[in-house]
């Protein structure tokens, strides 16, 4: 293997002089170069922005939500009781949720109304990633409502005014001949801003006592949503819920709340991967037509091997071995440059962002060690590969046809 090895680093850096092939492999060494630095680049652009949408889109999500598909099949008493006893939970909340009218003195719209347990507002959501401003005065009967900054803007509020929501009632309720409507004035205690639009525009949080008696629905409440002390353990607390509850209740964490949009992000990210590894594979025709006549150049030298006895798999292992090396250089140089934009961007913001328009002041980047690694791979299964079919050729050299002039 050193021999092989050797005769490969001469046949790639032993040239006395720039001819052909030479500018080909050196173009080849610097289109996986770019090829490889693009990929790392484009990545870690790919993982900036999903994890800043994963920040702003989950701020007003749980950890853990927990759907209740059959109510009349799970004792909530008995299920209470499990999630106190699971110490890797930090706290939770039975929540209720329904689409309701808001009206204020200047406007009326459409939103979501949601019911849970105000005083653990912030043990459930992350108070890192939501922005509440409270008012300290608390001195009304009115039952307290919080609503997004955007919502309150376009109802014209602000703390301490009051809304009038009205919200459909449940079907047993109508059935029992009460009105299909319900009305309850709340007044604002406060107002958040989780940078999350939709959330932001289309959400408010009552306690979940008002939410029974607004939307006429009993005590049956829609499920429940779970802060973790580590999130982690979500899988651990996932089991813990199957084993006992899983033909009643449905799991989700953040990301399935939101999945179709998490899959579209994964889908492009891989769809980017792929195409940009064309760069590379553009490069790896260059490694096969450099060494495809390089095997021309060295034919005599191929066939005076075979003669002193080298074996046509150590000549398939010499070629090959150049092929890695160009690889190997192009993706190691590929590698610091890509990283060296990636490190220019992080600290000088080269790339700025119009904050007001994108919540952002620079093009986000996140480095991971396995886009690397995936990269990497990408690199020198092209390269080798490129390198098989010239390789396989030098081996397959007639031992006459290559001396037979000299």
């Amino acid at each position: 293997m050193k021999l092989e090895r050797f005769i490969a680093k001469r046949y790639f850096i032993s040239k006395h002089k720039l001819n052909f092939i030479t500018i080909i492999s050196i173009i080849s060494t610097l289109g996986i170069t770019i090829g490889v630095a693009s990929l790392i680049v484009v990545l870690s652009v790919f993982n900036g922005f999903g994890n800043l949408v994963e920040e702003l889109l989950t701020s007003l999500d749980p950890d853990m939500r927990i759907e209740i598909i059959n109510d009349e099949k799970i004792n909530l008493s008995t299920f209470e009781e499990y999630v106190l006893n699971n110490d890797k939970i930090k706290s939770f909340s039975p929540y209720l949720i329904s689409r309701s009218l808001f009206e204020s003195k200047y406007s009326q719209i459409v939103a979501e109304v949601k019911g849970i347990e105000l005083n653990k507002i912030f043990s459930i959501y992350d108070s890192n990633k939501v922005n509440f401003n409270i008012t300290e005065y608390d001195k009304s009967n009115l039952p307290k409502i919080y609503i997004g900054l955007i919502l309150a803007n376009e109802l014209q509020v602000d703390l301490n005014d009051t809304i009038t929501i009205y919200a459909p009632t449940s079907l047993n309720s109508f059935l029992s001949g009460f009105s299909p409507i319900k009305k309850g004035i709340f007044i604002v205690k406060g107002i958040f801003y989780s940078q999350n639009n939709q959330y932001d525009r289309s959400l408010a949080l009552i306690d979940i006592i008002d939410s029974f008696s607004l939307f006429g629905s009993g005590k049956n409440i829609k499920g429940y949503e779970i802060s973790l002390k580590n999130q982690e353990d979500f899988n651990d607390v996932k089991y813990f819920f199957d084993e006992k509850f899983s033909d009643n209740i449905e799991i989700l964490s953040k990301y399935e709340i939101h999945k179709e949009l998490f899959s579209v992000m994964k889908i492009e990210r891989w769809v980017a991967y792929l195409l940009l590894s064309l760069i590379i594979a553009v490069a790896s025709f260059n490694i096969l037509s450099s060494l495809s006549m390089t095997v021309l150049e060295k034919k005599r030298d191929i066939s005076i091997m075979k003669a002193f006895g080298i074996s046509e798999r150590s000549l398939l292992k010499i070629f090959l071995n150049e092929g890695a090396i160009i690889g190997i250089i192009g993706t190691i140089i590929g590698t610091f440059l890509g990283l060296f934009i990636c490190w220019l961007q992080l600290e000088f913001k080269v790339y700025p962002l119009d904050p007001t328009q994108y919540k952002i002041d620079s093009l986000p980047l996140k480095i991971q060690i396995s886009d690397f690694f995936i990269v990497a791979f990408a690199s020198m299964s092209l390269s080798i590969l490129a390198a098989s079919f010239p390789a396989m050729r030098a081996a397959k050299t007639n031992l006459i046809e290559g001396i037979k002039w000299e």
